[in-house]
């Protein structure tokens, strides 16, 4: 079985550990590779899918949504997020799904609301989905919808009460990034990058900012997406192996949640 991962850039991700472990402890011969693919190249390289080269994809920044628009087929959970991360033929269609809802979804289960969502691409849409009736709003430096706020906007947002800010950027993937909007006392940051050496995060643990990064949820819709693809559940036991691989590669200690 012959899986990967599309986007640009992929170099970072640690996704090949995670799916080789599932393959082997399934007892299922094959490989997941990345496939580093300039946005004009994107629809040549989903015909892996079509032809048989491979069995399954994931998808990640930038495409989720430029995918979504690419499948002939979507599964309820795509059609609900607007985005696709998980992809897969059904004879000659492409087939797309999206696991990062429900996996964030789990991973937020018992945090607070309001969460405020730094972001707009498809990781954004995903989180909002998830989060279904709870109160959530979505922060951009140039808003394209309706919906969205501006950043400058944020601070006031933030003042009398506490959330949760979600990181739903490639902000962080590079040590010295910034970050547009500070949590308050009492807020929770939630990061869905896992860049150990980020030093704007790493200084609001120091500061006593509760922090959760992106290792769980990570592991968390691979292994959704593995079932996707090979109807196979993915139990406990091996979800727990899993991330304790990725955070000894990612270099983060903190407790599975």
């Amino acid at each position: 079985m012959k899986l990967g991962l599309v986007g640009f850039p992929v170099a970072h991700s640690l996704s090949p550990g995670i799916h080789e472990l599932f393959l082997r402890e399934f007892g299922i011969e094959g490989s997941y590779e990345l496939l580093p693919t300039p946005p004009e190249s994107l629809p040549m390289v989903l015909e892996v899918l079509r032809n048989g080269t491979f069995h399954g994809l994931n998808v990640t920044m930038p495409f989720k949504r430029r995918v979504f628009g690419l499948c002939d087929l979507k599964t309820t959970a795509a059609d609900t997020s607007g985005v696709v991360n998980a992809l897969k033929a059904e004879g000659s269609h492409l087939l797309g799904h999206d696991t990062d809802t429900e996996a964030f979804s789990f991973e937020a289960s018992d945090l607070s609301s309001p969460f405020i969502v730094v972001g707009a691409g498809g990781a954004s849409r995903a989180v909002c989905a998830a989060l279904g009736g709870r109160e959530c709003r979505v922060f951009t430096r140039e808003p394209s919808d309706a919906l969205h706020i501006p950043l400058s906007r944020a601070a006031r947002y933030l003042a009398g009460t506490v959330g949760t800010i979600v990181n739903a950027t490639p902000l962080g993937w590079r040590d010295d990034d910034p970050f547009p909007v500070t949590p308050p006392e009492g807020w929770t940051f939630m990061d869905l990058n896992y860049n150990p050496g980020w030093r704007w995060r790493n200084d609001l643990r120091r500061r006593g900012i509760p922090v959760i990064t992106g290792e769980s949820m990570l592991v968390r819709q691979a292994a959704l997406s593995f079932s996707f693809w090979t109807g196979l559940t993915v139990r406990d036991e091996l979800f727990r192996a899993a991330l304790k691989t990725v955070r000894r590669f990612s270099g983060d200690t903190q407790l599975a949640r």
